[in-house]
């Protein structure tokens, strides 16, 4: 509708009366300066009719079928400058609200205030205050635009604004503060897209029906970006949903200081699957991002800073699910929809189609060029599905002791933990990181190479157990596969100042450097690698069942009682390596092997090592 010019009729200056119609004639209604008036329209029109209200200040507004009638006429309604106390439009139409303000008491009416049906509403410069009912707009098969609304001090007993079916929501440069219940809810193939805007100190009460502050649903797409989600608290449940075979995008936002501590700030459940893009997760008490059951998961270049939970308080990620041939082509489709709707999105839209659909097909969990620091709890968890971890930075991350082990039993690293995965770790810092096992990284079941690393200060230093300074495996996995990594100063109280593995695991270490790593048991690990200067109470570099160790050097390596260089508890080759000035206070000033029923060892060469037996 245009502006109020050129109305054929005009009503002005109204005082405590009533207008009503049953249908209107085909003109354009300009309603000025009216006060106190209650207007009324429950009938189809029988011609196009513009209705405007303007600089009106109205106790009742009830507009029934504004819009499309059986004979395909049109009634458009314009609102502008105009404050309404309590008011209802029920709209097919196109309806457009304009610097206008909504100050309501008592609305118990679930329909809505705006229950819009084939239908567009455009809110500008509004705002919406001491609302208290189930819901303010109610969308099925329409089109909803916010721009520069502020929603403040109202109570939502369903969602504030409920977005039901075949339906698209944008909120630009909106405000929701001080408010309780659910703010947005999308439903069943729908779009809500939160641009520029605020969600500040909103509550989510246990006995409100929705459980969430944001939810999506029914393969909907929720995308939050350069937006700020602050201050917010539920104590029943997370603050973000997304469920069923729906998509989650947060991008270039702020999630900080949010209270969640059952399930997480952002939780995901059955998605075809999720991006966060340069976005900024801090301070938040529960898990800041919880995935559960979802086909495909992008996190890149984002911080990940100071959130507290009991496991993983940054990130956890459980069962990646393998979608059939039909989803995946869904996927495919929801990527390029994200790509049209942001011109600046398609670039990533395009790493992402590579990374699950490309040559790498099959990592369905990628985590590049992120920072985790000073979380508690842990900075990464997953269980039982493949992730990959490039070029992030993980520094001053802690697990205590009281929560060393997961919800399924499982030990968790100071900065990673990973159950049944299949794991590849690349490019990435540990620092400074502690726990009770796996200063840096823990892994339980499954497979883990670790490539290009630095490992720096990590330590376990909790209990007289404590053991893998920067990386434990407590029980079987395929294999662990470390190349071209660099331990410096890691530390364990009992076993594995860098490394602690169990028997019966295949372990490879290739080109990497041991150097001032410390523990009672194995001061370090092995492989085509430098060990120098690491000191334990048994094994002076390393500790455990290792399968494999060639192309290696043991050099001034020190052990209070057994193994210079090593203690090794399983059937261990070793070839073509050097192991010079060792030395053990009791037994093996090189090697010493525990219980081992087979040892090989060819073409090694073994110089001035020293021990009291051997």
């Amino acid at each position: 509708m245009q502006a109020f010019v050129l109305f054929q009729r005009k009503c002005q200056s109204f005082q405590s009366s009533t207008f009503s119609c049953k249908s209107l004639e085909p003109d354009q209604w300009l309603f000025l300066n009216v006060t106190g008036v209650s207007f009324n329209t429950s009938a189809w029109a029988t011609w196009d009719v513009n209705l405007g209200f303007a600089n009106c200040q109205m106790e009742t507004l009830v507009i029934w079928n504004v819009g499309r009638n059986k004979s395909n006429k049109e009634i458009h309604l314009h609102i502008k400058n105009s404050n309404i106390g309590s008011s209802v439009v029920v709209s097919d139409g196109v309806v457009t609200l304009e610097n206008s303000s909504f100050h309501f008491l008592d609305f118990p009416d679930n329909l809505g205030v705006f229950s819009v049906t084939n239908g567009t509403v455009t809110v500008i410069s509004s705002e919406v205050i001491g609302f208290q009912g189930h819901v303010f707009m109610r969308l099925t098969k329409g089109q909803a635009y916010f721009v520069d609304v502020l929603f403040m001090d109202c109570v939502f007993f369903m969602s504030a604004i409920y977005v039901k079916q075949n339906s698209s929501l944008h909120l630009q440069n909106t405000t929701f503060i001080s408010n309780t219940g659910c703010l947005v809810r999308v439903m069943n193939f729908s779009v809500a897209i939160f641009s520029n805007s605020v969600l500040k100190n909103n509550t989510k009460p246990s006995h409100f029906g929705c459980y969430t502050i944001l939810g999506g649903a029914g393969g909907s797409i929720l995308w939050m970006k350069n937006s700020i989600f602050t201050n917010n608290r539920n104590f029943i449940g997370p603050l973000v949903a997304v469920l069923d075979r729906s998509v989650s995008v947060i991008q270039d936002s702020d999630i900080t200081n949010n209270t969640a501590p059952h399930i997480g700030v952002v939780s995901v459940v059955s998605n075809m699957f999720l991006i966060f893009l340069r976005s900024k997760f801090s301070s938040n008490k529960g898990k800041a991002v919880a995935v559960e059951s979802c086909s495909h998961i992008g996190i890149l270049d984002c911080l990940f800073q100071s959130n507290n939970s009991t496991y993983a308080a940054s990130i956890f990620v459980g069962v990646v699910e393998e979608m059939p041939p039909e989803n995946k082509q869904e996927v495919k489709k929801m990527l390029h929809i994200l790509g049209d709707l942001d011109y600046h999105f398609k670039r990533t839209t395009r790493t992402m189609l590579q990374t699950w659909f490309g040559s790498h097909q099959g990592e369905k969990c990628l985590i590049s060029d992120c920072k985790f620091t000073d979380n508690t709890g842990g900075a990464f968890g997953a269980f039982n599905m493949s992730v990959v971890l490039h070029k992030c930075h993980f520094v001053n991350n802690t697990v205590f002791h009281h929560a060393s082990s997961n919800s399924k039993g499982q030990p968790t690293g100071g900065a990673v933990s990973l159950g049944l995965c299949r794991a590849n770790i690349s490019e990435c810092t540990f620092a400074q990181n502690s726990a009770e096992h796996g200063g840096a990284i823990s892994a339980d079941g499954g497979t883990l190479t670790v490539s290009s690393g630095v490992f720096t200060k990590n330590q376990v230093l909790m209990t007289k157990s404590s053991s893998g300074g920067a990386i434990c495996i407590p029980s079987d996995i395929s294999y662990l596969l470390v190349r071209k990594c660099v331990f410096l100063g890691n530390k364990a109280q009992n076993s594995g100042g860098a490394i602690m593995v169990v028997e019966s695991t295949l372990v490879i270490v290739e080109e990497s450097t041991f150097q001032d790593n410390w523990a009672q048991h194995g001061g370090a690990a092995f492989g085509e690698s430098t060990f120098q200067d690491n000191w334990a109470q048994h094994g002076g570099a390393a500790f455990g069942a290792f399968s494999k160790i060639g192309n290696s050097s043991f050099n001034f390596n020190n052990a209070d009682t057994d193994g210079g260089a090593l203690v090794l508890i399983d059937q261990t080759s070793i070839w073509s390596s050097n192991f010079s000035h060792n030395t053990a206070l009791n037994k093996g000033g090189a090697i010493h092997c525990y219980a081992i029923l087979k040892f090989f060892c060819t073409f090694c060469f073994f110089k001035n090592n020293t021990g009291m037996d051997g």
